[in-house]
């Protein structure tokens, strides 16, 4: 296996430290190959590998033939998105705020139903679900959404008079 780094951190130089953390936290919370998946990606993560070396490297890994390089770019995804979200969710009660997220799609005619569907709800207060019934993205495997957030400070009507 290389040690190049993927192209994510060669153009910009950073890696994504939340969800090296979270995908650590999930093989924490795993047993036996689920544990050695999540580990898995969490070094590529932290090498600065992009989701396409991650999947490679374990093609290289399992073979091929397995096909499970859907499964580690949703689980990515998942790990990329995850932090995002607990971090609008602490920061929503520590700092006041109404917090709302948006389903973003890729909109380039590849998208399913599913993420067309969500993506079309708009902004959703942040602790609702998406009508699929998913809190963030990923939906499927192959999912290459991910979420938009805003927010507003919360303020009393009578202090505004």
């Amino acid at each position: 296996m290389s040690n190049k780094k993927g192209e994510f951190s060669e153009l910009f130089g950073v890696v994504n430290l939340d969800a090296v953390a979270w995908a650590r936290g999930a093989a924490q919370r795993e047993t036996g190959a689920f544990r050695d998946l999540w580990n898995f990606i969490a070094d590529g993560l932290e090498a600065g590998l992009d989701a396409s070396s991650i999947e490679r490297r374990f093609e290289e890994r399992v073979g091929s033939e397995k096909n499970a390089a859907p499964l580690i770019g949703a689980a990515i995804a998942k790990a990329q998105c995850e932090p995002s979200l607990e971090r609008a969710l602490k920061a929503e009660s520590e700092l006041n705020l109404i917090t709302w997220k948006k389903w973003s799609a890729a909109k380039d005619g590849k998208d399913c139903l599913v993420c067309e569907a969500n993506a079309a709800q708009g902004y959703i207060r942040l602790r609702n679900i998406f009508q699929s019934g998913h809190n963030s993205p990923p939906a499927h495997l192959k999912c290459r959404c991910c979420l938009v957030f805003k927010s507003e400070i919360k303020t009393n009507p009578s202090a505004l008079r």
